[in-house]
């Protein structure tokens, strides 16, 4: 739920930093509907949690949303292939997690051929091929709309949870999914805010 807040952290810091000059109605109704959708999903006013733990979720939440303007800002428009970006950033997570996988895992490593093939598919669908759809998403649609995916999230755990672990129907959940989707598609159909073309430089001949 907390992490779904990534949206509303991506709009608040695009405005913060003047990316984005307006957000509209439709478009702020939308994201307002997404994460209200989260919550209906989950009903965390049910479970407890530390705070110290939530506080951590949130600032994820947080930087999420620094990335996705980051992202539009300074590397959509460089010249760079998004492949070559992608494939770059999630080579530096490797080398990440590499160093700090032996001092913080606590179980032993067991090599087993279906831990082999998931982290396979986990690795080239869902986070490289997904990357580049992200990527994608942030250039022609904007860090707003793309950081909207965080929604869909939700959606896909409860179904698998009910579809694979035998966890209970609930008719929350269901209303949740209906009204983040709802909340998504309102935040993609709407306009995105308008900004006033550049106007190229004169040339010194017809000055003159």
């Amino acid at each position: 739920m907390l992490n779904a807040s990534t949206p509303l952290w991506t709009m608040a810091i695009a405005l913060g930093v003047r990316q984005e000059t307006s957000v509209g109605a439709g478009r702020g109704t939308g994201l307002v509907l997404g994460f209200a959708g989260t919550l209906l999903c989950f009903s965390p006013w049910e479970a407890g949690g530390a705070l110290g733990g939530a506080l951590l979720c949130l600032a994820s939440a947080v930087c999420y949303g620094i990335g996705y303007v980051y992202t539009r800002r300074f590397l959509t428009g460089s010249g760079v292939e998004p492949v070559a970006m992608v494939a770059a950033q999630l080579l530096v997570a490797t080398g990440l997690a590499a160093l700090t996988i032996p001092v913080t895992g606590s179980s032993p490593v067991s090599v087993r051929a279906d831990a082999f093939l998931a982290l396979a598919v986990l690795g080239v669908l869902c986070t490289g091929v997904a990357y580049l759809f992200n990527f994608r998403l942030t250039v022609e649609d904007g860090s707003t709309v793309a950081s909207t995916v965080t929604y869909l999230l939700p959606i896909v755990s409860v179904l698998l949870g009910m579809a694979f672990l035998a966890e209970p129907f609930r008719w929350n959940a269901i209303a949740g999914m209906a009204v983040a989707l709802a909340g998504v598609a309102l935040v993609q159909r709407s306009p995105g805010p308008t900004t006033q073309p550049q106007r190229r430089p004169e040339p010194a001949s017809s000055r003159s």
